[in-house]
């Protein structure tokens, strides 16, 4: 049997809290503080810096507006659970560092909830009993009927078939060859595509 995660280790962004925002950016700030002082106030390193440092500050703002929203829309809560990794993985590389809350910071957030992790799971179980492949028809690259699109209005399957021949050999119905030559690549090197 395992032990239950601490009380303080957040698993779901449900759990954020304004002051775990407001911690982690104060976090973030003073070590890009830290190293932006090494850097000095000019140069590439410094605006990259305070690009930085920039971003940071959006993030958690919009975070923290997010946090104030009483029942978030789907949208809403996916946004927080961005906005959070966002910042969170930006501090990750300074885990060494003094005042790193490894019980809040170390553990990646996935899901808003646990209703959405499980309608995610759900989803996923869904998609596995639509698509069951074996692992060695997948390896040899066969197709499954069940993967081949429904014939087009009224078309047999052998009709639709020599239809879409096309995308997988590079052959159009007329003959002509569709894969793209050298000289055609050029053309669209040189046009800038």
């Amino acid at each position: 049997m395992t032990d239950p995660p601490p009380e303080r280790t957040l698993i779901y962004a449900a759990d954020l809290t304004a002051e775990d925002v407001r911690a982690l950016e104060t976090f973030l700030n003073a070590q890009l503080g830290r190293v932006s002082e090494g850097v000095g106030e000019t140069g590439e390193t410094f605006f990259a810096m305070r690009s930085l440092r920039i971003l940071v500050s959006d993030s958690a703002g919009f975070l923290h507006q997010l946090l104030t929203v009483e029942r978030p829309e789907p949208w809403q809560r996916a946004a927080i659970v961005r906005e959070w990794q966002r910042l969170r993985s930006t501090a990750l590389d300074f885990n060494h560092c003094d005042g790193y809350d490894y019980d809040r910071w170390w553990k990646q957030i996935r899901h808003y909830d646990a209703a959405d992790e499980a309608a995610e799971l759900e989803r996923i179980r869904h998609f596995a009993t639509l698509y069951p492949w074996a692992d060695d028809e997948a390896d040899q690259g066969e197709e499954d009927e069940r993967d081949t699109p429904p014939p087009a209005s009224g078309a047999t399957r052998s009709e639709w078939a020599s239809r879409t021949e096309g995308v997988q050999t590079g052959k159009r119905p007329d003959g002509c060859d569709s894969r793209p030559t050298r000289a055609s690549m050029g053309r669209l090197e040189n046009q800038g595509l």
